[in-house]
């Protein structure tokens, strides 16, 4: 009996090891990917926030940031490296114009940042953005809208 229930413990111990955390927007990990775009009449940047595990926050709407979403943990974890790898093999900086796109790979201190306008900017770049943007776009169903019987 004392063999199953240590052995019991020690499942309980792995399974709860496993658990993802669950951020909120006042404790952001300090490694995020934050896209956005702004410019124009906007005077305050939308940026939305996207967290390994899957997490996306947005902010520039409001004053608040807001979870918004969450995608599949491979899926975030894909984007982060697919960012790292397009954004090594940037040959030029960016070019910011009266609008204007980004995205920011940030890690503790350091910032791997691209901001650039409808002219003049990186394809691979570009393209990440908008299956960043597409990501967001997709369906969230809120809890006021579900039908309860």
């Amino acid at each position: 009996m004392k063999k199953i229930l240590n052995i019991g413990f020690v499942f309980v111990a792995i399974l709860y090891s496993c658990k993802s955390v669950i951020y909120t927007p006042s404790t952001l990990p300090s490694e995020k990917l934050v896209f956005g775009y702004g410019g124009g009449f906007n005077p305050k940047p939308v940026e939305f926030i996207m967290l390994k595990n899957g997490q996306m926050f947005t902010t520039g709407l409001s004053k608040d940031t807001l979870e918004c979403i969450k995608i599949n943990k491979s899926l975030a974890k894909a984007a982060f490296s697919s960012y790292y790898s397009a954004f090594n093999a940037l040959k030029e900086p960016g070019t910011p114009g009266n609008t204007y796109r980004f995205i920011d790979l940030q890690k503790d201190s350091t910032s791997k940042k691209y901001v650039w306008n409808n002219k003049q900017f990186d394809k691979n770049i570009d393209s990440l953005y908008h299956v960043f943007k597409k990501l967001v776009e997709l369906p969230v169903i809120k809890e006021d809208s579900i039908i309860k019987n």
